[in-house]
């Protein structure tokens, strides 16, 4: 899952822009305005990354080694010079703007959009087998590593989505810790859409005792970091392929987040970073 947004990610730099920029030659090549950009992304247009010519912010060519090590800091993004046949042929880099972060999250929206989730029957007096095997599906997949889990991924957010929607999200009074699990794991590694959608019914169920305000937490950190905005509680890493090392996702005021974490019940910082061999040496403060 880390791995897939990483690639998004890097996917929506390959084909940012800057409107004020917009309609600028380049040798020949037309830089692709916002809109184009966006259409383009509608129609799931990517750019064909085997024929590019990456340029740094003087217009000098550089190798895309040297592009991801300058684009890594989130500083920067890229425009998209294209041909007359709207092929993209120069991905030229240049300082990140204020109208970036709102154009990157429309991109963000066309990429990560998907059609409604379909309402498939369920029998409410069945909520708790009906959850057993949800459980047993997304963990099984993920511990053995199977090719199947995306596809046991939607089959698991259509029952679960349906079993609200019908029969109204569960409670301890009606299933056990294991079955009301199995209903976070779900929204955790669902696309972003449904996981903000059905994000109150998870807060609710925290606030009730029937899930951990630290589940919360995560939560919330996967739905930011799903937006490219800082997580709050540090529970999100992200893959670096230049060192091949997974590393912490960008963290709002990092000074207080074992304040933070603390709140919802999860331990220091270190502790949990240490495991995936992360250091973390900011100091922490009220």
């Amino acid at each position: 899952m880390i791995q897939r947004y990483c690639f998004l990610f890097f996917m929506i730099l390959m084909i940012n822009s800057c409107a004020e920029q917009t309609g600028k030659e380049e040798r020949g090549l037309i830089k692709l305005t916002d809109e184009e950009l966006l259409e383009r992304a509608r129609n799931k247009k990517l750019v064909d990354m085997a024929n590019i010519v990456y340029q740094n912010i003087e217009g000098k060519v550089i190798s895309r080694d040297s592009a991801n090590a300058i684009l890594a800091s989130g500083n920067w993004f890229l425009d998209n010079y294209a041909n007359s046949l709207g092929e993209v042929k120069v991905l030229r880099i240049r300082r990140k703007t204020l109208k970036d972060d709102d154009f990157q999250k429309k991109l963000l929206a066309i990429y990560t959009a998907k059609p409604p989730v379909k309402i498939v029957p369920v029998d409410c007096s069945q909520m708790a087998k009906i959850l057993d095997t949800v459980y047993d599906l997304d963990q099984k997949g993920r511990a053995d590593n199977s090719e199947d889990f995306q596809e046991h991924d939607e089959n698991n957010l259509a029952l679960v989505v349906s079993l609200i929607e019908k029969c109204g999200m569960p409670t301890l009074k009606e299933v056990d810790q294991r079955q009301m699990d199995a209903i976070w794991y779900v929204f955790q590694h669902s696309d972003n859409v449904n996981r903000k959608k059905y994000f109150k019914y998870l807060e609710t169920a925290a606030d009730n005792g029937d899930l951990t305000q630290g589940q919360i937490a995560k939560t919330k950190d996967r739905i930011l970091f799903s937006d490219g905005m800082p997580q709050v509680y540090g529970t999100q890493l992200i893959f670096n392929e230049q060192s091949n090392k997974l590393e912490l996702y960008k963290l709002d005021r990092p000074h207080q987040v074992d304040k933070r974490r603390a709140e919802v019940g999860l331990g220091p910082i270190r502790e949990f970073l240490v495991k995936f061999d992360i250091e973390f040496d900011i100091d922490q403060y009220d």
